[in-house]
Formats: C-alpha cells, sequence, structure tokens
C-alpha cells in the first residue's frame, strides 16, 4: 500500500499537480511601446524588441533606435512577438513599434512515477518471520 493511498491524500496530490502544471506552462505578457527609428541589432538569437539607443531631433525631441526582436526557440520556451502596431515613420514623424511578447513554455511528458514505498510493518518481526 502507498503513503499515498494509506494517509488519503489523492486529493490533494491531484490539486498540487494541477497547480505546479499550470504554473510551470504559463504564458506571462510583456507589453512593448516605442516610438522612433527602426534599426535591427545585429543579435541573430530570439530576443524581444527592445530599443538600442536614443537620438534627438529638433521638431519632436528624443528618439529611439528600435529592434523588432527575433522570435524563435529559447531554453525557456518558444518566444513569440505580437506586434498590435507597427510604422516606419518619416522624416516628419517618429516611426511606431507596439505590441506586446510571451514566451511559451514547453510542456515536457510526465516522467513515470519511481516504484511505491513498501508498505509500512506496524509491529516489529520476531527473527524467522516473514
Amino acid at each position: 500500500m502507498s503513503l499515498i493511498k494509506m494517509f488519503n491524500l489523492q486529493d490533494e496530490v491531484e490539486d498540487f499537480v494541477k497547480s505546479r502544471v499550470k504554473t510551470l506552462t504559463a504564458e506571462k505578457r510583456h507589453d512593448f511601446s516605442m516610438s522612433g527609428h527602426p534599426n535591427q541589432c545585429p543579435n541573430t538569437e530570439p530576443h524581444p524588441p527592445h530599443a538600442t539607443g536614443t537620438y534627438n531631433t529638433i521638431r519632436h525631441g528624443w528618439g529611439s533606435y528600435m529592434c523588432d526582436g527575433c522570435e524563435g526557440d529559447t531554453p525557456e520556451g518558444k518566444l513569440s512577438i505580437v506586434f498590435q502596431q507597427r510604422t516606419s515613420g518619416s522624416a516628419e514623424s517618429f516611426g511606431v513599434r507596439r505590441g506586446y511578447w510571451f514566451i511559451k513554455h514547453v510542456t515536457l511528458p510526465i516522467q513515470e512515477l519511481p516504484p511505491s514505498i513498501p508498505e509500512p510493518r506496524l509491529y516489529a518481526q520476531q527473527p524467522g518471520q516473514e
């Protein structure tokens, strides 16, 4: 008899496993909003959108050099980038990058659990008894 059955812990174990799987597979959304000039950075590995620098204009003040990021597989999962607004801009106005990115976590298969712990013996055995 396993300890889980002995102490009637099936529901607690099931709730724990469900909450742990939910935590491990949660997708956290990261919003971004930049205005300025598009400028891809040299990083070819998957990475989220970011500003690579700033510049000043006479008409509009400070703008950002914007990298659109790069989607792909990371050790944490697949990086996905969603643009809700993406304009190039012109000499008269800034370009805009607005949206969000997230990492879709990889769900690993559940490994087989080790064999159950043998049933505990409630009384000490006398030598020669099994």
